[in-house]
């Protein structure tokens, strides 16, 4: 299912079924037409959507389930998607242990085997060390966690371009450059954010960051984007 959010009302607009229960894992709109990320690669396409019945295809990709398919963003300037694997890259395309990011090619609807660009979980702990913070183990519900960088959601920002992830695991937002060059690391509370697993943006540039609340309850934290001097 797809559940459409009202902001203004702040409740549930509407349900849209597409297709079987499967793992999916992200969704990105494209112009009104909607993709939906299942875990091995599989992309859902979704139209029409005010229909009762609204159009779906599949679309399938050279990613599997052990890729772990998680983050899925619409690149309008490039007419793409990108997605964001948590576990292994393809075989071949980028070191084993590194985190890859993918696109798909809308114009050409043929997926890219060449990934956008490529982190790995060191990297991303140096720039935290580089930074000052601390990548010391998290303890959740007794259990000890120890660091990683596994994306679960990736989105672009409409004011600046630049390309943000998201890995519940380790707990860390990124903020990148359309190299994947790291312009900005942070740890978030474990307390606010427990299970943080999508991320888009509004027009207007503020964020928000859905979380599955684990055994608890799913919410979503908005962050508003803060103005400029000659804006206020």
């Amino acid at each position: 299912m797809i559940f459409l959010y009202d902001f203004k009302k702040q409740k549930l607009r509407d349900d849209i079924k597409f297709s079987k229960d499967r793992d999916y894992e992200g969704i990105t709109n494209a112009g009104d037409t909607l993709y939906v990320l299942c875990s091995n690669g599989e992309l859902f396409k979704v139209w029409d959507l005010e229909n009762e019945k609204p159009g779906s295809e599949v679309i399938r990709t050279p990613l599997t389930k052990q890729n772990n398919c998680e983050g899925l963003c619409y690149d309008a300037m490039r007419q793409r998607l990108l997605i964001a694997c948590k576990s292994q890259p393809i075989e071949g395309t980028a070191p084993a242990g590194s985190r890859a990011v993918y696109a798909f090619d809308l114009i050409r609807k043929e997926f890219i085997t060449q990934p956008v660009f490529v982190l790995s979980p060191d990297s991303v702990k140096e720039f935290l060390h580089s930074e000052g913070q601390s990548t010391d183990i998290i303890k959740e519900n007794g259990k000890e966690i120890p660091f990683d960088f596994a994306p679960s959601e990736i989105s672009i920002d409409p004011q600046s371009g630049d390309i943000y992830m998201l890995s519940s695991v380790g707990k860390t937002f990124l903020a990148l450059e359309s190299t994947g060059q790291i312009k900005c690391a942070i740890r978030l509370n474990p307390a606010i954010f427990i299970q943080p697993e999508g991320l888009t943006f509004k027009p207007n540039g503020d964020m928000l960051i859905s979380d599955e609340g684990k055994d608890g309850k799913a919410g979503l934290v908005l962050i508003k984007r803060k103005k400029k001097k000659e804006d206020q």
